[in-house]
């Protein structure tokens, strides 16, 4: 073209784009021509010369926009590990993906033309719950947009609560402040049976458990637990500290076992009692898992026989006194021994063939003659004069 010559530019024409405006007297034009599709899409210049005052005829310029690449897709964030991130790319061609973490890249992977998965690992620094991840395209003639961001949270099992102790055959709910949808499990379904989606603890007998919410993402697996102890209602007991059966004015010591809170029979509330008389007695006691009542202990107290001694209580010297043994009021067994005493001393057989343990005695000395009468309980009496 001659020296002086000028350009009537016309605005860009075609589809598929945006940006472009007609522009005059240069020789060249700038301007922002925008792709937003993913296909190719050619603006068409329209250019007219003026040379002095001849207007040439005008020619064309074709200028070819390459779409921008398409956002990568993240598709597994490991918080397990920590260090890996995974996703899909829609674009054929070579490429590089490089993670963000917000504004900082943690990590990349180059892919030759015709793989579209992507694995990056290790990023660095590691992922932690919270994060906001994105990847994008590079290496290509026109970069991808950030793809959608994808925030990191690992499954929270989080803190176990419900009642222990709890009884055979209650029912109770645990529950978790963690994330929903997990499942339940117990160690030891026979102590404890837990229901997997509801929580539910049935208590079947004695001993301890652990139960499980257990939470995952199908990559993370998160539990927490607790520990319930599952207790019988417990049975009262009587044991004697001696023989039940003695002679009026011993006493016996029974003793409660089996709990913590007594009632007798008495209705003395404390863990033993002493006991002088006859009778059936019994202890209730009360726990956590209810109250029970024990089997009867029965006391018998034997009344010991009333002694005395008939015969002549004056004689001649020369002549013995015979001297008898009786009771004047009986007791709970049958009389079945005797023990005579002169002076206090006890007496066996003499020379005068007096017997010191029958029922009569022949005196032949003066003294205090006393006797002991025995009954087939053991119990027994001192008959005096």
């Amino acid at each position: 073209m001659p020296s002086g010559t000028t350009y009537s530019w016309s605005a860009p024409s075609g589809t598929g784009f945006t940006g472009g405006s007609a522009g005059s007297g240069a020789s060249n034009i700038s301007g922002t021509l925008v792709n937003a599709t993913t296909a190719y899409h050619t603006a068409t210049y329209t250019v007219t010369p003026t040379a002095a005052s001849c207007t040439c005829n005008p020619f064309t310029v074709a200028v070819t926009i390459t779409p921008y690449s398409q956002a990568p897709v993240i598709t597994s964030t490991l918080l397990c590990s920590g260090t890996t991130v995974g996703g899909t790319t829609p674009e054929t061609q070579s490429q590089t993906i490089t993670v963000y973490d917000g504004t900082t890249a943690i990590g990349n992977v180059s892919l030759p033309a015709g793989q579209m998965t992507w694995w990056v690992t290790p990023v660095s620094p590691a992922l932690v719950s919270g994060s906001s991840i994105t990847a994008q395209i590079s290496g290509v003639s026109c970069p991808s947009a950030p793809s959608a961001p994808v925030i990191v949270a690992a499954p929270n099992a989080g803190t176990v609560s419900g009642t222990t102790p709890l009884c055979v055959g209650a029912i109770s709910t645990y529950t978790t402040n963690g994330d929903a949808g997990g499942s339940w499990s117990s160690s030891a379904p026979t102590v404890a049976s837990v229901d997997a989606a509801s929580g539910n603890i049935t208590a079947l007998s004695a001993g301890t458990a652990t139960i499980t919410y257990t939470i995952s993402d199908g990559t993370c697996v998160k539990t927490a637990t607790k520990s319930v102890t599952v207790t019988t209602a417990q049975t009262s007991t009587i044991s004697a500290g001696g023989p039940t059966t003695f002679c009026n004015g011993g006493s016996v010591v029974l003793t409660a076992g089996g709990g913590t809170n007594y009632t007798w029979s008495t209705g003395a509330t404390t863990s033993s009692i002493t006991v002088s008389v006859s009778g059936t007695y019994t202890v209730s006691i009360t726990s956590g898992c209810g109250s029970s009542s024990s089997a009867p202990t029965t006391v018998t107290v034997n009344s010991p026989p009333v002694g005395i001694i008939t015969g002549n209580a004056t004689y001649c010297a020369g002549t013995p006194a015979i001297l008898s043994a009786a009771t004047s009021v009986a007791g709970s067994g049958s009389i079945n021994g005797y023990q005579w005493y002169m002076n206090g001393t006890a007496l066996g057989a003499d020379a005068n063939n007096a017997n010191g343990t029958s029922v009569n005695y022949t005196a032949s000395a003066p003294g205090t003659y006393t006797v002991r009468i025995t009954d087939s309980n053991g119990c027994s009496t001192l008959a005096c004069p």
